[in-house]
């Protein structure tokens, strides 16, 4: 997973567009035909819109605005596979941020074990092991991170001049994205943080790997919090940090979706309701 590259990327989209069954009837040529006109219609009025956002003074009639623009419009298919890579590397990064402050918690905790150990205790020899899995799972964290962001930067042309991608940046730079009521239920029911009185969600998650992360040094929990970790009693992670992984979230929730409804509105738009 980790080796995958750009090219790969490119040349995969490129390969499902021309894997795609040859058209045949009239009604598949319209609609194809409309699909197209629409993204062109969208492309010409996105300079018009971009000036309209600017001068809405409410950023919640803003995204509102971009929501519709989105609905009316919508995403080509490489668009829309493009988003869905970016979601799952900002996913993975959120991940790796964590899970890079468990690994230096660990390995500042095993230094000082060993440090406090006499040299002859038969404990060192199981301490320098563990110590050693621990400094390559560091590498390891930090290859992913490498190779993500890559796909991170690669991707992003392809949707970044979108009302979705423009309604998530203002999203997640806003102050109060994390207080979302769903956002941060969906946190507290998988065990996280907002379902105690720690706070970690809403305080910094200091990495070196955050920089290329939209948002990226605060968050709420994944499975690698170190808190959350603590908390259960557990000594590591359940799952193996991939580059590229499913995407657990549903980027076109139906209408009867009320709850991934919800989810979207608070990730994406910023908006607390599924109207």
């Amino acid at each position: 997973m980790t080796t995958m590259t750009i090219p790969f990327i490119r040349e995969t989209l490129s390969s499902e567009e021309r894997s795609v069954e040859p058209v045949t009837t009239l009604s598949d040529r319209a609609r194809i035909w409309m699909l197209d006109l629409r993204h062109h219609v969208r492309n010409d009025l996105t300079p018009i819109c971009k000036r309209l956002e600017s001068r809405i003074c409410s950023k919640d009639r803003r995204q509102r605005f971009r929501r519709l623009q989105h609905r009316l419009f919508g995403l080509s298919e490489v668009e829309l596979s493009s988003l869905e890579i970016y979601f799952t590397c900002w996913d993975t990064m959120r991940e790796a941020v964590q899970r890079d402050e468990w690994l230096t918690r660990k390995l500042s905790m095993l230094k000082d074990k060993m440090q406090n150990s006499p040299d002859k205790d038969p404990a060192m020899t199981s301490l320098q092991a563990e110590l050693d899995t621990v400094t390559q799972g560091i590498l390891q964290n930090g290859m992913i991170c490498e190779s993500t962001t890559k796909l991170l930067r690669g991707v992003t042309p392809n949707f970044c001049d979108t009302p979705i991608y423009r309604a998530f940046r203002q999203t997640v730079l806003s102050d109060n994205w994390l207080d979302s009521v769903q956002l941060r239920k969906l946190c507290a029911d998988a065990g996280g943080c907002c379902g105690r009185d720690c706070g970690c969600c809403f305080k910094s998650r200091d990495s070196r790997y955050a920089g290329p992360l939209v948002g990226g040094f605060h968050g709420h929990c994944t499975s690698a919090c170190a808190c959350c970790l603590e908390h259960a009693g557990v000594e590591k992670p359940a799952n193996k940090l991939e580059c590229l992984r499913e995407l657990d979230f549903n980027l076109k929730p139906a209408k009867t979706d009320i709850s991934g409804q919800r989810f979207i509105n608070g990730l994406i738009w910023g908006i607390g309701d599924a109207k």
